[in-house]
């Protein structure tokens, strides 16, 4: 049994019989999950009971499941509205086989895709992966794949990685934002002045004083980027992957008891050269 177990929210249409099986394995989930007929009422349900009441949207698709796509996508919008809440997570339960490009996007933009016929056995690992994914949301802590490209023994560029449900999502900006992003993540493990990040960045070896191909920013420009081009750029990500992710709880700005602020980048990071 799980410890805490996601509260639902199931939206199955009037038209379609429900199945005594599948409604036995969501009350085991939720036995207090309310079953809404009409989409636009569930909707109306998230809105009055506050978004944190629900942590998944379960959603029986019509046999055209496109339908589901629009619902997902006013799910997320619906989240963006209320400041980028992390829940409720899309989940699509399909009584008919639906084509493997709409599971595709459904997956792709952030929800979760099972046939009803395999809920007995995969409904739980499901949400399994949902609970984990929402954890790791909560904790504000992303998990970034920092590649730098070598030629010999020089570095090139470097890139960086936004890794969530599976999906590599690419940080925007340029070949500099990103370097400097990188040492940001690189080390991240407590806030530092703008003065103690331009250093970093001169020790490293994608700048020049170390031998790459980079600039160290002036403290204005770092600032800059920080207050600026930071929040938009992994906004964009965040975005991009549906996680709930917001910058500026990713981008922390620590008062250091003295002048100068202190800034972090929150997450996880591995660094692959190549």
């Amino acid at each position: 049994m799980n410890v805490n177990p996601p509260k639902l929210l199931v939206h199955w249409p009037l038209r379609f019989s429900t199945r005594r099986d599948v409604l036995d394995v969501i009350e085991r989930t939720d036995p207090c999950a309310p079953i809404r007929r009409n989409w636009d009422r569930a909707i109306a349900s998230l809105e009055s009971s506050g978004m944190s009441s629900v942590d998944v949207v379960i959603d029986v698709l019509e046999p055209k499941g496109i339908r589901g796509l629009e619902h997902l996508r006013e799910v997320w919008k619906l989240r963006v509205r209320h400041n980028y809440t992390t829940v409720p997570v899309y989940f699509a339960l399909s009584c008919v086989d639906q084509p493997a490009a709409l599971k595709y996007e459904i997956q792709r933009l952030g929800g979760h895709y099972l046939h009803i016929s395999d809920v007995s056995r995969h409904f739980d690992p499901q949400l399994d992966e949902i609970r984990l994914q929402l954890a790791e949301v909560r904790r504000a802590m992303p998990r970034w794949d920092i590649v730098e490209e070598y030629w010999g023994a020089d570095p090139r560029r470097v890139y960086v990685i936004l890794q969530f449900n599976g999906k590599p999502v690419h940080v925007s900006g340029s070949d500099r934002h990103l370097a400097v992003l990188a040492v940001l993540l690189k080390n991240n493990g407590i806030p530092r002045s703008l003065k103690s990040i331009r250093d970093l960045c001169s020790e490293d070896p994608l700048f020049a004083p170390s031998g790459g191909p980079f600039a160290v920013p002036q403290l204005s420009t770092l600032k800059m980027y920080i207050y600026r081009d930071y929040p938009k750029h992994l906004q964009r990500s965040f975005d991009k992957a549906r996680s709930g992710y917001r910058a500026d709880r990713i981008i922390e700005h620590v008062d250091l008891g003295v002048k100068p602020f202190g800034f972090r980048i929150r997450g996880t990071s591995t660094v692959t050269v190549r």
